[in-house]
């Protein structure tokens, strides 16, 4: 099956391997809980974005702590 997006067309085949990990995630994200558990993970990483920055600029100068920040999400950032 092919998706269009746009310009480009993405295929897969029937028998990748990632298929049945795909599966699993869209089996547990079209659940009743799954999408709860998502959201409720992400409030957990946004929620504690301020204390550890808080944290970090008491004990770090400041160039030590943007570009610890920056490399982190780059390396956060780096499969996409």
């Amino acid at each position: 099956p092919c998706v269009e997006a746009g310009l480009v067309e993405y295929c897969t085949a029937d028998n990748s391997p990632h298929q049945s990990q795909s599966n699993f995630i869209e089996k547990i994200l079209s659940s009743y809980v799954g999408p709860r558990v998502v959201l409720a993970l992400v409030a957990i990483l946004y929620g504690t974005n301020f204390p550890l920055g808080a944290i970090m600029n008491q004990n770090l100068p400041a160039s030590a702590a943007t570009s610890s920040r920056m490399v982190l999400a780059s390396v956060a950032l780096f499969p996409f």
